[in-house]
């Protein structure tokens, strides 16, 4: 009976070595500050393996995804060359000349500088689009609820691209362009319904990218009939 005894003794206090060994790997330790949105286990209760005990969010940076369609994202780019393939320009190209500005729908006068931190190498399968990281470093800076919010997730934003220059550019009215045809006062003052390829359309104004050299005539007025060969006379309209 007593080697019993002394083998349960033994035996229970080898558990509680165990469990202090345990106790002593219990304390939650992160590399990084963050705010904690969730909280899953109470003070002294038992977690189970995989059970999840707190849900939270580092303060440092903060990221958004923006979907771009191709032809918007092209145009951020600057002077890419046509060959350029979208996977090209999601692998290799740099996106330091893009100024991003990030604002709430709520007060769109609270502003955040942001920066492309990069894109997913995959399209959006539905909507086609290109999915571009977006993120803000310091959400938490100068923030002073309510007068001024952090950027926190589920906050509703407004993104705000300015992309690199294009240079030697010809942009016309988008009330100019009539389906994939501009008029154009050529030789004589005549006439002429001149197809063109469209590169960007942003704000009523369009980038053409050819059909158009750089010096002609654009006819900005409704014309009704428009007939081809027919005479002008340009008036320049001083602003």
């Amino acid at each position: 009976r007593e080697a019993r005894i002394a083998a349960q003794i033994a035996r229970s206090e080898a558990a509680i070595a165990r469990a202090l060994r345990a106790l002593e790997h219990t304390g939650i330790r992160t590399p990084f500050d963050l705010r904690v949105t969730e909280v899953g286990a109470e003070l002294f209760q038992t977690v189970a393996p995989g059970q999840v005990v707190i849900r939270a969010n580092g303060i440092a940076a903060a990221e958004v995804v923006a979907h771009l369609p191709i032809d918007s994202f092209r145009g951020l780019l600057g002077d890419t060359p046509d060959a350029i393939s979208v996977s090209e320009m999601m692998r290799a190209m740099p996106f330091t000349q893009i100024d991003v500005v990030l604002s709430p729908l709520s007060d769109p006068s609270q502003m955040w500088s942001a920066h492309i931190s990069r894109v997913e190498g995959a399209l959006d399968a539905r909507a086609r689009t290109v999915p571009v990281v977006v993120a803000v470093d310091n959400p938490y800076a100068g923030a002073n609820p309510p007068n001024r919010m952090p950027l926190v997730p589920n906050m509703q934003v407004l993104i705000s691209f300015q992309g690199a220059p294009l240079t030697d550019a010809i942009v016309i009215p988008e009330t100019a362009l009539h389906g994939r045809m501009v008029r154009v006062v050529g030789p004589g003052g005549l006439l002429e319904l001149r197809p063109v390829s469209v590169a960007l359309s942003q704000n009523g104004r369009i980038v053409i990218a050819d059909g158009i050299e750089p010096g002609e005539i654009v006819v900005i007025d409704d014309i009704a009939p428009a007939i081809p060969g027919m005479a002008l006379t340009p008036i320049e309209v001083q602003p």
